[in-house]
């Protein structure tokens, strides 16, 4: 029932985009959506394994090992998120020049909107996981199917022109964009919120802030930064400026990482235990 559901939920938000914005809102929204998912390809490979996991730790009534689980995959995947989208946004509007030309320009608000989508994805992700794991299927398509119906309104107000019979925001994609993080901001916690109630876990949701307060000024640091160095060298080249930031993001990042493990859901003994774990992988190479 849930399928169906989401299945008419998301023809709904394209034929209300298309009806109100037209085929240009359209292309703006696909070019967010399309890079968003890149954000969740670490959430994908995990997936599975994270539900085997949780399914046997759950048949033998060992919670503790669900809990550590939760709390540490969840955390985990919400950083590697935000890792990549956190780069992607400080170059919205290079991207779109580069690879979609100026037509496109007034697509990069809904595109920085749609990077921040991946994010909390993952921990619905994780959290649907969670619940169909312990067997708690039933309150979790309750759960999506209510959302998913409150936010058919939602979508309207944001999308229909203020001169319809019942006025709406005129936003077009951005509109369909912030709709779609603002309501599954809100799903998504609400849905964690059950499933650390149910397996008795402290519910904490203050490191979805702190991340973003870390990493997305790091991003725009870096870009600028490195921007600031390459204009003494060469003129404005954007692949090259790309790789160059991304490599320093990357090491800041780490740098991060190993000052504060608990950032990314990790423990210093973790985070040591990965790089011995690489060292070694490198010496057989």
């Amino acid at each position: 029932v849930a399928g169906i559901f989401g299945f008419f939920y998301s023809f709904g938000d394209y034929w209300f985009l298309q009806k109100f914005g037209g085929s240009v809102h359209q292309g703006y929204y696909a070019i967010g959506s399309r890079y968003a998912s890149l954000s969740l390809i670490a959430t994908s490979s995990i997936i599975a394994i994270l539900w085997k996991e949780v399914a046997e730790a759950n048949k033998i009534g060992d919670m503790a090992r669900v809990r550590y689980l939760h709390n540490k995959i969840i955390k985990i995947l919400y950083f590697l998120g935000s890792l990549l989208s956190c780069f992607l946004i400080p170059f919205t509007k290079d991207l779109i020049s580069l690879f979609y030309g100026v037509s496109y320009k007034d697509a990069w608000l809904p595109f920085v909107v749609m990077l921040l989508y991946p994010l909390h994805q993952s921990v619905g992700q994780i959290s649907n996981t969670m619940l169909q794991a312990i067997e708690r299927t039933k309150t979790l398509s309750l759960i999506n199917i209510i959302f998913m119906i409150l936010s058919i309104p939602i979508t309207y107000f944001l999308l229909a022109p203020k001169s319809s019979l019942i006025p709406g925001l005129d936003l077009g994609s951005y509109g369909l964009a912030l709709k779609m993080v603002a309501c599954q901001f809100i799903a998504v916690n609400f849905l964690n919120f059950y499933t650390c109630r149910y397996i008795k876990t402290k519910f904490d949701w203050s490191y979805q802030f702190i991340v973003i307060l870390i990493l997305m000024p790091l991003g725009y640091f870096v870009k600028h930064t490195t921007q600031l160095i390459l204009s003494y060298f060469i003129s404005s080249h954007t692949i090259l400026l790309l790789t160059l930031s991304g490599i320093v993001y990357l090491i800041l990042a780490l740098v991060i990482i190993w000052f504060y493990p608990a950032i990314a859901g990790l423990k210093s003994d973790d985070f040591q235990a990965i790089f011995y774990w690489i060292r070694k992988k490198i010496k057989t190479i």
